[in-house]
């Protein structure tokens, strides 16, 4: 009896550890973006004030029981430069951010876009780059979905500060689940464990 209770608690074990295993997973995405409306391609320059978008060629995160399944996420960066004293505004520019998932399984593209509005100067800022609320979804798996949520907003900072890079942020969660398959795997191994266990017993 005490050899069984061995073997099914090792077993019980393994099988916790196959499940926390299974239950991750690694989020990889690309992105690029483009101006548009008195600028064209990755950047702007406007009254000696010039904004640069910095894509992710790729940029992987993963998600675990360690996380919640939860993290925060960069979609590549908006970096500011010039000397002018006194704001200059942006308005009329808008700006398309375009994420693309590459695995888990490939999705999108997803594609953000907004305006600026405010104005920006060598040592101020009060730009935004305004966009209405995002959240999407992307199903991989069986039952599972990757979820990307985006703010409605990113605040530009000046080239006095962190240099003019702005990170433009969001989060990506996911709802794992342990395989189906593998749930078998492990019920197959713990029913042949006791079997041998019982065996031993009546030997």
């Amino acid at each position: 009896m005490r050899w069984t209770r061995k073997v099914v608690a090792t077993a019980i074990g393994l099988a916790s550890i196959a499940q926390v295993a299974q239950a991750q997973v690694t989020v990889n995405y690309s992105t690029t973006g483009s101006f548009s409306g008195l600028c064209t391609g990755l950047s702007c320059s406007i009254g000696g004030m010039l904004i640069s978008f910095n894509p992710l060629s790729s940029n992987s995160v993963t998600l675990d029981s360690n996380n919640g399944f939860y993290s925060f996420l960069s979609f590549g960066e908006f970096a500011v430069s010039g000397s002018r004293v006194g704001q200059q505004s942006f308005a009329g520019v808008s700006f398309a951010l375009t994420i693309t998932q590459n695995m888990p399984l490939a999705g999108g593209p997803q594609i953000l876009a907004g305006q600026f509005t405010g104005g920006i100067d060598a040592n101020s800022s009060n730009l935004k780059w305004n966009r209405a609320p995002a959240a999407w979804s992307l199903p991989w798996g069986a039952s599972q979905t990757i979820d990307y949520t985006s703010a409605s907003f990113t605040n530009l900072q000046a080239p006095s500060s962190n240099l003019g890079v702005t990170s433009i942020q969001g989060d990506v969660s996911t709802n794992v689940v342990p395989e189906p398959a593998s749930m078998v795997l492990v019920a197959v191994g713990l029913s042949g464990l006791l079997l041998a266990a019982r065996h031993r017993r009546s030997a």
